[in-house]
């Protein structure tokens, strides 16, 4: 890729397994693409549907102009990783950040799901949301690869 391309998850909630948190790490530091990611623990006092509501305004708060939205969403459009690196490529050349945007137990508001630009899913599974988040920086990891030729793929 030619230009730097900045990367942001946002994903409710803060992982506590240690485990999890070190496979992350590891494929974070593997790809030279910068990613961050940004965790929102919310008040479980609150109703499903407030939560839910307040929720979505933290994922939709706070993202810059010239922005390509990818909210995970079980009905989303599934990708093999060729693919999936491709759309990145492809996102990366017009726009000047990519978000991913991980819901919580509830799942996402529609105000979340219309400020998409697309809709991804893993699977029609359903996957506990600390898994989605690894399996997210993996497939990063997975797609880096596929783009600069690395034999981590194959």
């Amino acid at each position: 890729m030619c230009k730097a391309m900045e990367i942001v998850i946002k994903a409710l909630g803060k992982e506590k397994s240690q485990e999890i948190k070190q496979l992350t790490q590891e494929y974070l530091m593997r790809t030279r693409w910068q990613i961050s990611i940004q965790e929102y623990e919310l008040n479980k006092n609150l109703s499903e549907n407030e939560q839910k509501l307040q929720e979505g305004k933290w994922l939709i708060s706070n993202i810059p102009d010239n922005t390509f939205i990818y909210v995970l969403d079980e009905k989303g459009k599934q990708y093999t990783s060729h693919e999936f690196s491709s759309a990145l490529v492809k996102n990366q050349s017009i726009y000047k950040n990519i978000y991913f945007l991980i819901g919580g137990a509830f799942g996402l508001s529609e105000e979340v799901k219309q400020k998409a630009n697309t809709l991804i899913a893993f699977g029609k599974m359903t996957f506990p949301h600390k898994l989605v988040r690894l399996m997210l920086v993996e497939q990063l990891y997975r797609a880096y690869s596929i783009v600069n030729g690395h034999p981590y793929h194959k």
